[in-house]
């Protein structure tokens, strides 16, 4: 499967999406243009996973690696990427970064603030920053601990996506993933649950069906571009997943914090009366298969104070499967729905 198309946010400020099987890492130089010119920044466990396979060596070997995950979205690793950008002899043409969503976002923010005439691409390389794409047209950085405190608006020139890169993951990485997919599904469009559900059951025997992987990937990142243009914010989960990664200083990894979050703001649907019975009982079936449902330490007053420090909290309450209405709520009213879910979980 290849497929291809832009997404616009202005008409300057725009972006092309490619999704390709079977593209030969040493070929990729001439897809993406890696010249001379060109600078890759590479996320350091990648790099790793992939020094086994000799038709990566002199393509992975030129990138300057980066240790991925929340902590690297910090303003010291802009700059530490500014001076050894500085340091070359010749100013680049193209930055590519390569790894999960956080390298990438650190990346954005570098060259949209820094190096702007640069073209950007990026080539994600796990299941999250596959899924999800980067529609938001902002780069974030974290700071003082806190998720997402800095950004800068923008979008990649270019968004090379390859989902054989996904083989050097576990199996129950993969099937985690789907939760992303399945926020989308519950969130925006219905019909997407039975290709999110289908790329699951596949996995029952733990085998991945790659065709049915490649094309969920396809389409989640087609329709959150159709979403953001449609003026949709976040899907659900998403609100609680921000604030459950900087209630513990971001020592909850995001696909934990997405599980706990979905679980969170569809609870809140429901008692605020717009999700029906046989829905929620419905969603939270498929949430059991996602995700293995456990308790999560994280301080309860915590929580509540990252809530508060943000004022009015807007979610995208869920209305029936497939839509949701962004509301806004009161932080009083938030805790007291907060202390609900923990009550009852």
């Amino acid at each position: 499967m290849n497929h291809f198309f832009s997404f616009e946010a202005t008409e300057e400020n725009n972006t092309s999406i490619a999704i390709k099987n079977n593209i030969n890492l040493s070929g990729l130089d001439s897809v993406i243009g890696m010249n001379q010119a060109s600078f890759l920044i590479i996320d350091t466990s990648f790099k790793l996973a992939l020094t086994e396979r000799p038709e990566a060596t002199d393509f992975i070997n030129s990138g300057y690696p980066v240790n991925g995950g929340e902590r690297c979205k910090s303003i010291d690793r802009v700059f530490e990427l500014i001076n050894e950008i500085h340091n070359l002899k010749k100013k680049p043409e193209q930055i590519i970064a390569m790894g999960g969503g956080s390298l990438i976002d650190l990346c954005g923010y570098l060259v949209l603030t820094s190096m702007p005439d640069c073209r950007f691409t990026v080539i994600p390389t796990t299941p999250l920053s596959q899924l999800t794409g980067f529609y938001k047209r902002k780069f974030f950085l974290n700071y003082d601990r806190k998720k997402d405190r800095l950004f800068v608006r923008g979008l990649p020139d270019y968004n090379l996506i390859l989902p054989d890169l996904l083989r050097v993951f576990q199996m129950d990485d993969l099937r985690e993933a789907h939760l992303v997919a399945f926020s989308v599904a519950i969130g925006y469009d219905s019909r997407f649950f039975y290709l999110v559900k289908r790329s699951l059951d596949s996995m029952v025997k733990d085998k991945v069906n790659w065709d049915y992987l490649t094309e969920m990937i396809w389409e989640s990142n087609f329709l959150r571009a159709k979403a953001t243009q449609n003026l949709k914010g976040k899907f659900p989960g998403e609100t609680f997943a921000d604030f459950l990664q900087t209630a513990t200083y971001l020592n909850l990894d995001y696909i934990k914090a997405l599980s706990l979050g979905l679980r969170i703001e569809v609870f809140i649907s429901r008692k605020l009366g717009y999700l029906d019975r046989e829905t929620y009982e419905e969603i939270d079936h498929y949430l059991k298969k996602l995700i293995t449902m456990k308790r999560y330490d994280f301080d309860f007053q915590t929580l509540v104070s990252t809530v508060k420090e943000e004022g009015m909290v807007y979610l995208p309450i869920l209305k029936s499967f497939g839509a949701t209405e962004n509301t806004r709520l009161k932080p009083g009213h938030v805790e007291d729905l907060l202390k609900e879910f923990i009550s009852e979980k």
